[in-house]
């Protein structure tokens, strides 16, 4: 068996990229970039004489942009990847690194995942051990910061699990995960604690036993809420500054009142965070894409709006806060179209690569393949035409919103030409018609237009932005 050694451990990772230094922050939990070009070779400039182990702030810096990079965590280990792509990432920023299709709820509906179902018929279920921390290595080295555990179920192996997070831990990567709750125990909650897991989202789309057993199965929901309020106070105990998340999926027929209460449970179960999801993320949307109710979901987002001003003294509530423009802008200058397959993949436990976990086309397997994550990268000629297929098509070259926009080929794209089906969607997209265009829907309707970022944010940073994966975390 080969050892995997982890690395030494730091405080900011700096990928040298095409766009400038992305800087990974241990304190931040988050990739940043400088906000105008002009300062790239002052941050880069920095950087190298702090690795050189010269006084990086040698009085030529703006003072308030010395303050940032202290902010961020240069003051202390720093270690350094440079890339040899002019024109792309060398790498993803986030990955969502599944090791096992098993579930304990496979046969029932599931609001997040497009692959549960999978594990009825699917290759291996379980990724080997020694491979998922031969690859919790390779993430790190290659600078891959953040990783998510969805599933599955990823508390239905307590052993694979702990194998899982402490080989992130000692590789020093950011974990979050998503679970249904049903298998949480003392035993796997002791796991989750001893690895400095960041976040936790409960799956519970319904606050009674009624609305929740619709969706997940009857006889259900009080297990999941007393597993939730056990990890709030497992957390509690032991001072951990885990996030524990209630992540209710909602359609445009959920009645406002049941939104309201998933709030309020979310408040008297200790819970840090509500955070709203809307089915189109996933591609069980049984009524299709949702162009036909887009004006219902806007209703929706908009009454979630007047929750978060009514119950945001007491808890953390977080919407999709535009329909119809993917997970957020991309962030770097030079790529447009949806963050999955660029600054985001999925890697799944029988090794084929995905862009995200809501989009099934198959981009290669690094086992079948490729030797690993990089070689993949590298080498992919399925990632290649993919990205081609994100670049900006006739009639959006002027365009200010395509790089939060679904176009390409993406999810609308997908559900246009049916649900879920891998033998159905994984062809050449660009023959299928984006069937709605976000610009010409805002037009029609300026009133929704996404809202600007708060200008008064305590904690944001002058001369930085954070490039933000908003998927599940």
């Amino acid at each position: 068996m080969t050892t995997v050694e982890p690395l030494e451990p730091v405080d900011v990772v700096v990928r040298h990229e095409f766009c400038g230094p992305l800087l990974w922050s241990n304190r931040r939990h988050a990739f940043f970039l400088p906000k105008e070009a002009g300062e790239n070779a002052l941050v880069t400039r920095a950087v190298e004489r702090k690795s050189a182990g010269q006084e990086w702030d040698d009085g030529s810096l703006p003072a308030d942009l010395a303050d940032d990079l202290r902010e961020l965590g240069l003051d202390g280990r720093v270690r350094e990847i440079r890339s040899p792509y002019q024109d792309r990432l060398s790498g993803p920023l986030e990955i969502y690194f599944d090791y096992t299709w098993l579930c304990n709820l496979a046969r029932h509906k599931c609001g997040q995942d497009s692959f549960c179902y999978a594990a009825e018929f699917l290759g291996p279920t379980t990724m080997r051990e020694q491979r998922v921390r031969e690859l919790m290595a390779e993430l790190a080295q290659w600078g891959v910061m953040r990783v998510h555990l969805a599933g599955g179920e990823p508390t239905i192996n307590k052993r694979a699990l702990a194998n899982y997070l402490d080989s992130a831990s000692e590789q020093g990567l950011y974990t979050s995960m998503a679970t249904n709750g049903l298998l949480i125990d003392d035993d796997t909650l002791d796991i989750i604690l001893r690895n400095g897991l960041k976040s936790v989202s409960f799956s519970i789309d319904g606050a009674s036993e009624e609305t929740f057993g619709a969706v997940r199965g009857p006889g259900l929901f009080d297990k999941v809420v007393a597993a939730l309020r056990h990890t709030v106070r497992r957390k509690r105990e032991t001072g951990s500054d885990m996030r524990v998340c209630v992540k209710p999926t909602y359609t445009p027929s959920t009645p406002y009142s049941e939104l309201e209460a998933l709030v309020e449970l979310g408040i008297d179960a200790g819970a840090d965070v509500v955070k709203f999801a809307n089915p189109e993320r996933c591609l069980h949307h049984e009524q299709g894409f949702y162009s036909q109710q887009v004006d219902e979901y806007y209703a929706a987002i908009e009454y979630i709006g007047t929750l978060q001003k009514t119950y945001g003294s007491q808890i953390s509530i977080t919407n999709v806060s535009n329909p119809m423009a993917g997970c957020g802008d991309i962030g770097i200058p030079g790529l447009s179209g949806c963050i999955g397959g660029q600054e985001l993949i999925a890697l799944n436990p029988d090794g084929s690569v995905t862009p995200c976990l809501m989009h099934p086309r198959k981009l290669g397997n690094i086992d079948d393949q490729f030797t690993g994550l990089r070689d993949f990268w590298n080498g992919s000629t399925q990632l290649t035409d993919f990205w081609k297929a994100l670049e900006k098509p006739e009639g959006c070259s002027g365009c200010d919103i395509y790089s939060s926009c679904r176009s390409g080929s993406t999810t609308r794209r997908i559900v246009q030409i049916g649900r879920f089906d891998p033998e159905r969607t994984t062809g050449d997209f660009s023959a299928v018609k984006d069937p709605l265009c976000t610009r010409d829907y805002l037009a029609r309707h300026p009133e929704k237009k996404l809202p600007e970022p708060p200008a008064d944010d305590p904690t944001a940073l002058r001369h930085f932005r954070e490039i933000a994966v908003r998927h599940s975390l």
